[in-house]
């Protein structure tokens, strides 16, 4: 069993759990169609063997199936994640190739009364690289991430009321472009061009959160 702090390894680049989690021992990264990472595969196993929990909670993606996408669980919430390799007794036996615990943060573990977390980034497609008409028109693209905790003493109590409010806002832009050219099945010179295409692909995922937690 492995547990790591979120910002164990600084800055991820889009502050999702998927971006940790491949970075601990035995995953590997299951990358979804947009270059992100989608889900891991724990000890070689397929990524829909192993359980995601939040909270010790089971987490689904409601269709049925066992796995779910990382790529809108921003870390911005989670304060630590725990991956167990090989399952305990007192776990279930869901999953054969291991578990995702996310910790989502708690005011009440801090030795201070209050924190204060912010994060401010941005990716930028400059002007000087080839570019899609829309990303030349929307070259910024935005990381933004707000957390507040404290802890209070209410009804004669110490340290008895956690507060936890977070924000989160990111703009995660993939592009591409093709060109493809199909020439006449011949080993003749020179073979014809029947078809030609040229295709430019933009694909913009906003994630936004807002979480309370007392």
């Amino acid at each position: 069993k492995n547990t790591i702090a979120m910002d164990a390894f600084g800055n991820m680049p889009n502050m999702g759990v998927g971006e940790l989690v491949m970075r601990l021992p035995g995953t590997a990264p299951g990358y979804d169609p947009e270059g992100n990472v989608g889900s891991v595969s724990v000890r070689g196993m397929p990524s829909a063997m192993t359980s995601t929990t939040i909270d010790g909670t089971p987490a689904f993606r409601g269709n049925g199936a066992r796995g779910i996408s990382y790529v809108g669980l921003t870390g911005a919430i989670f304060e630590q994640v725990e991956l167990t390799k090989g399952h305990t007794p007192d776990q279930t036996a869901n999953s054969l190739g291991g578990g995702v615990n996310l910790k989502t943060r708690s005011p009440l573990s801090m030795k201070e009364r209050r924190r204060i977390t912010y994060n401010a980034g941005a990716r930028w497609a400059p002007s000087f690289f080839e570019h899609g008409s829309e990303r030349r028109e929307h070259p910024i693209h935005p990381l933004l991430n707000l957390s507040y905790q404290g802890a209070f003493d209410v009804w004669g109590g110490e340290r008895n009321l956690g507060v936890s409010v977070s924000a989160f806002y990111s703009e995660n832009v993939n592009a591409g472009s093709m060109k493809v050219y199909n020439y006449q099945n011949t080993a003749a010179s020179p073979a014809y061009l029947y078809d030609y295409r040229d295709v430019t692909q933009i694909a913009n995922r906003h994630i936004t959160t807002f979480n309370v937690k007392l």
